[in-house]
């Protein structure tokens, strides 16, 4: 197996290690070089990422609000991080992360750029002026980014349906992966004796 340089950009740092933290360890078993990129890495986080060999990134990335001039930050920091790394794959999941690392990645001449989409949010859904206002600039949006990549995957059939429908993506180049799984070495079952249970929802 070729050896490959992997930046992986997230909106959260804790994201990374709790949502792909499995994923990180598999890449580097299998001998890639791996880079984690998130904005305001928390001291923990990024001892635990050195101690799993995996290389922490800060980067400016505001995962909310709808400001576009913070949205020209965020890509232009992701331009000049992805330059710097030179990485072979680029790999980023929710929103913000999918459509500024997918157009900075291709402004910065990465081979092979995936994202995870692992949900539509509510950007998607509702009826108010401003909500389709927001859909309507992110289904530009998505549809501008998610041209870039060669592999988009999403974690359940119905999201993917409803892009490819929207025609923001080829399904040529989607797959559906199982949610993103939980390691059940450290998550075990455990037997519930109490025959009243509740549920939060």
């Amino acid at each position: 197996m070729v050896r490959k340089r992997i930046a992986i950009i997230a909106s959260i740092s804790t994201s990374l290690i709790n949502f792909r933290g499995e994923l990180i360890k598999k890449w580097i078993e299998l001998g890639h070089e791996v880079y984690a990129c998130a904005p305001d890495f928390e001291c923990k986080i990024k001892d635990k990422l050195e101690c799993a060999k995996v290389k922490p990134v800060e980067i400016k990335l505001f995962r909310t609000g709808l400001n576009p001039f913070k949205d020209l930050v965020s890509l232009y920091s992701l331009y000049k991080t992805l330059n710097e790394i030179n990485p072979d794959v680029v790999y980023s999941y929710t929103i913000k992360p999918v459509i500024y690392a997918s157009i900075a990645s291709k402004l910065a001449g990465v081979d092979y750029i995936s994202s995870l989409i692992t949900g539509l949010g509510y950007t998607f859904s509702g009826n108010s002026f401003t909500k389709k206002i927001i859909n309507r600039v992110t289904r530009i949006l998505y549809k501008i980014s998610l041209s870039t990549n060669k592999l988009v995957l999403f974690q359940n059939e119905d999201d993917r349906k409803l892009v490819v429908d929207l025609k923001l993506v080829d399904e040529g180049k989607t797959a559906v992966v199982n949610g993103s799984g939980v390691n059940t070495s450290h998550f075990y079952y455990s037997s519930y004796d109490n025959n009243e249970v509740s549920f939060l929802m």
